[in-house]
């Protein structure tokens, strides 16, 4: 079964945020990756037509804060909230590619909002494709290994 239109779950954010994080990983060139907002009841993204012409921007929508080009395939998405990681961590987005075997750290401009200020890709020495990321509710961060002998990794903070 094929999806021409695979939207992974928005990451859990404080109710007070409006903005909204998306991962979108379609079978076409869209942009993968599409930081959007939602405003009263209106949701702001690309149109529901056909895509695959390589645009990775279009007039009249709102533009992806981030994106990847080409497409690191994200997979699994979440926001640190957990003080195990520290204050440089907390509010940073953490994003699985299934392309390029990275878990890619995304800095904010402020916790939890705003444009991406840098990207650190993390665990490539593995060179395995990252399936999936989460904050368990002990507050670690894991990490799916996808490979036949699949493993499932805890960041342990730096000491």
């Amino acid at each position: 079964m094929r999806s021409a239109r695979h939207v992974t779950p928005a990451p859990p954010l404080p109710p007070e945020f409006l903005c909204i994080y998306r991962s979108r990983y379609p079978f076409h060139s869209m942009p993968p990756v599409k930081i959007i907002l939602q405003m009263a009841s209106t949701f702001l993204s690309l149109p529901h037509t056909a895509v695959g012409d390589g645009k990775s921007a279009q007039a009249n929508t709102e533009q992806p804060l981030h994106q990847w080009t080409p497409s690191i395939a994200p997979s699994g998405m979440v926001f640190v909230t957990s003080e195990k990681y520290g204050k440089a961590w907390e509010g940073n987005l953490l994003v699985g590619s299934l392309k390029f075997n990275y878990l890619a750290r995304l800095e904010l401009e402020r916790p939890f909002e705003g444009s991406v200020v840098k990207e650190t890709r993390l665990l490539e020495s593995l060179r395995e494709r990252i399936r999936d990321v989460r904050q368990g509710p002990d507050g670690y961060i894991y990490v799916v290994i996808d490979s036949a002998n699949g493993q499932l990794i805890r960041l342990d903070p730096a000491k």
